[in-house]
């Protein structure tokens, strides 16, 4: 038995010891081959025998799946570091190091937040303009909020997972490791949630709150894109947990909260007895740098807001990577227009005529009580939003010229940083950005919290699945809407439509045709009614447009 250390005899009859052939123990090996005993050759990020047979690997210490996931997407994605205010030629925010110190985060999350400094906020960059708030100031402003953190770690995860998502033929093991990376980040924002609630008060720093909200938000949309992800690629009886199924629309909320936290802000910073005792300190109490409440509304920002009153929006046909070039604009150009001049009949019908004095006054004695009345009033409001949006894309009809104008608030905030104020004002469509894709999700942030309830309550109680698993196996009741909430379903179906438009978006993808396909089939078999469609003796354009990106896909696939 070679390689032994016993006897041997040679030919001669003597006896010879044989020694052991000198080798090295395995001591730091995975914990599969630990597991099985076997020597393991410590390959990094997966050794041998784990790559070989598709299983998880990890290494004592910092080898945990965040780890590994973090490290293979570092070591195939070379990007550069975050920009600097100097680079950036943005007013400097008093900063710590590029890497801080964040709040209560173990090594897995610390390695997100990382991953956030050095890829996710790159991802999240438009231009120059957004570069210092996003890699920047944000991560600074984390450096004293438990909250800000947890979003920042939210996000991150939701850009791996992007990455895995992206493969152009992931295998089981992809999926396990989105699913990994899909509770590390849902843990992360409950967490930023729960802090926020906890410790929002009227002297709590304005920044932190309204940076959070928006996290929260890029969040909401890109973790239904990650679950959505999980279902349409589930294996025939694969069965996913409750909280990994896109059921639950809670996306459009986040995005509204933006909105709400944007107007408390400006309730809150307006009282002068709560502006003039407010003092920048962080969860704990500590002062917060960067924190620009003095001479917030100066004549800095004023110079600033003046030029930014001499640019005009560039329409959207002038801009060069525009919307104009995905291949469903030419539909939405040419038929928008028309569509939604039916929906704005429709609501006038129904809402009967407004008096001189803008008192509501109703020809139908059925929508006589108060909620449907403030309902009623509601859409027409969201309405307005509509028609606001799609006059930034496409032309509309003539019988709606007189869309009311959004007044832009940002020049009212005060308490709150220069860089961020700036930045809230782009990511708001309330100035001049090169994304276009911000005017189209305006619409969220100025419809009221009210219409949004009811586009979520509506579609969210389809069953599980229901536009991508076989009809015949749904069984479900018919959802019998009033006036107020079938106008208000249709106004988020058209406004769905035109969120096909910006697919290319990491952290929102296909989100837009999910949503629209799901009140699409309820509507085609029978599950949702609008009486109101059925009058219009004609095809419902969100389902029209919804038909056409499916013949889209079959074909570009």
């Amino acid at each position: 038995m070679d390689g032994l250390n016993m006897e041997a005899t040679t030919g001669s009859g003597e006896r010879q010891f044989r020694p052991r052939r000198p080798h090295t123990k395995s001591r730091a090996g995975c914990s599969h081959c630990r597991q099985r005993r076997i020597k393991c050759d410590e390959a990094k990020p997966r050794c041998t025998r784990c790559e070989k047979g598709d299983l998880l690997c990890r290494y004592p210490g910092s080898s945990s799946p965040v780890a590994v996931l973090v490290a293979n997407y570092t070591s195939s994605n070379d990007s550069p570091p975050p920009a600097t205010p100097g680079e950036l030629g943005c007013c400097p925010v008093p900063m710590g190091p590029s890497r801080p110190n964040t709040p209560d985060l173990d090594i897995d999350s610390q390695q997100l937040f990382n991953h956030y400094l050095q890829h996710t906020s790159q991802a999240l960059t438009i231009d120059s303009h957004d570069a210092f708030a996003v890699q920047v100031g944000i991560p600074g402003l984390a450096k004293h909020c438990r909250a800000l953190s947890s979003s920042i770690v939210a996000m991150a995860a939701m850009c791996c997972c992007n990455d895995i998502m992206a493969h152009p033929a992931p295998v089981p093991r992809d999926r396990e490791r989105v699913i990994e990376m899909l509770a590390t980040a849902n843990r992360h924002h409950l967490n930023a949630l729960q802090v926020m609630q906890r410790t929002i008060t009227h002297n709590s720093p304005y920044d932190q709150i309204l940076a959070n909200a928006l996290l929260m938000a890029g969040y909401g949309a890109a973790s239904q894109r990650v679950r959505i992800w999980l279902a349409t690629t589930a294996q025939p009886g694969e069965v996913l947990a409750d909280e990994f199924l896109p059921t639950a629309s809670s996306w459009v909320s986040l995005f509204n909260a933006v909105d709400t936290a944007y107007s408390s802000v400006l309730r809150i910073s307006a009282a002068p007895t709560i502006n003039q005792d407010h003092d920048d300190t962080d969860d704990d109490g500590q002062s917060v740098p960067g924190s620009s409440r003095a001479g917030s509304t100066g004549s800095t920002y004023a110079a600033s807001r003046s030029t930014s009153q001499t640019q005009e929006f560039p329409p959207i046909a002038r801009q060069a990577a525009a919307i104009t070039q995905h291949v469903l604009f030419p539909a939405l150009f040419a038929t928008s227009g028309m569509a939604l001049e039916r929906l704005n009949r429709a609501i006038e019908g129904t809402l009967g005529v407004l008096d001189t004095t803008g008192a509501l006054s109703l020809s139908d004695p059925i929508y006589g009580d108060a909620y449907s009345r403030s309902s009623l009033v509601t859409c027409r409001a969201a309405m307005d939003v509509l028609l606001g949006v799609a006059s930034e894309i496409c032309p509309l009809g003539p019988n709606l010229t007189n869309v009311p104008p959004y007044m832009p608030r940002a020049h009212l905030l005060t308490g709150v940083s220069e860089w961020l104020r700036s930045y809230l004002a782009r990511a708001l469509a309330e100035a001049p950005s090169c994304l276009t894709s911000r005017i189209i999700f305006s619409f969220l942030l100025r419809v009221s919290p009210q219409f949004v309830h009811t586009t979520r309550s509506t579609p969210d109680s389809s069953p599980a699945g229901l536009n991508y698993m076989p009809i015949e196996t749904v069984n479900s009741r018919t959802i019998e809407l009033s006036a107020a909430d079938a106008l208000a379903i249709d106004i988020f179906a058209h406004w769905l439509a035109f969120t096909l438009l910006i697919d290319s978006a990491w952290f929102f993808g296909n989100l837009g045709f999910w949503e629209l396909g799901k009140i699409v089939v309820m509507f085609q078999t029978g599950h949702l009614r609008l009486p109101h469609v059925a009058e219009l003796n004609g095809e419902w354009w969100p389902a029209s447009i919804y038909r056409v990106s499916m013949d889209v896909q079959k074909f570009m696939k």
